[in-house]
């Protein structure tokens, strides 16, 4: 059976008011390897999940960890004890690749869709959240958005020309220089002046916005790229959130006798992650 990835986008912002204590600055890539390197354990929803790295070997440029919790099976013994019911306690993980260098696409997370465990969106905020959480005295703090297929919101925008009335756009701020228009220059100021983390922008018109502008392509763009989110709104109910629509990487179906599923996730990583 083929296994889908859902990708993510990792901005690793600078804290406003670092404790001048906290020791010499680390690169983005760095720390992200540092931290992905370690154990973790954290709740999200009343359940336990653990992160554990992964040894094996994925190449200078992909590193990679599974997320787990601990499942009650409910099954039956053999008939010689006739059947009976009882139960066991199992772990069922959903496999982590992160490319952690720093480049124009660089510091994507590809979780794997295994819902056994949790969507890929809820098991990386909440193992996001606790890195930060673990880690009070570093420099950075790190966010986590899925990165959208934009196309799927200019077929909604087609379908609904003339019908939106609002339109929300959650941003991140921006981590680093890479391409520059008036859109990520505005969300650097925010970045850098107000100090702020996240930007959020909604448009609302009861009698319908004109969504085919510049300033609305730049913003699409920017989330298609870089991480957030967009919710849009039509008149007689149609809707549109981003986060149905993230962005997949596919590792195909093995054949018989392939090799291990550890030893074809290293071979299709940067495939996984977009990167070939």
């Amino acid at each position: 059976m083929a296994e889908r990835f859902e990708l993510f986008r990792l901005s690793l912002l600078p804290k406003p008011y670092r404790d001048i204590f906290a020791g010499p600055d680390v690169t983005r890539e760095t720390y992200i390897r540092t931290v992905f390197a370690e154990e973790i354990i954290y709740k999200y929803n009343d359940e336990q999940y653990h992160y554990v790295p992964m040894l094996e070997s994925f190449g200078q440029d992909v590193i990679a960890g599974r997320l787990g919790k601990r499942l009650t099976i409910e099954e039956n013994m053999p008939p010689s004890e006739g059947l009976a019911e009882t139960t066991r306690e199992a772990w069922r993980a959903s496999r982590i690749v992160i490319d952690p260098t720093e480049h124009a696409d660089g510091q994507k997370v590809a979780v794997e869709n295994n819902r056994s465990v949790a969507s890929p969106a809820n098991i990386l905020l909440g193992l996001v959240r606790q890195i930060n959480r673990n880690h009070p005295e570093s420099i950075y703090s790190i966010e986590a958005a899925p990165i959208i297929e934009t196309e799927s919101f200019w077929d909604f925008a087609e379908r609904n020309k003339g019908k939106i009335t609002s339109i929300r756009f959650d941003f991140v701020a921006p981590n680093m220089l890479g391409t520059s228009d008036s859109m990520t220059e505005e969300l650097r100021d925010f970045r850098q002046k107000e100090k702020a983390h996240r930007i959020s922008l909604e448009l609302q018109n009861k009698h319908g916005l004109n969504v085919e502008t510049e300033k609305t392509r730049e913003a699409v763009e920017y989330i298609g790229k870089s991480g957030g989110t967009i919710r849009a709104k039509a008149k007689r109910g149609a809707n549109y959130t981003s986060t149905d629509k993230t962005r997949f990487g596919i590792i195909p179906e093995p054949d018989l006798g392939e090799e291990s599923a550890i030893d074809r996730i290293a071979r299709f990583a940067k495939q996984i992650l977009g990167r070939v």
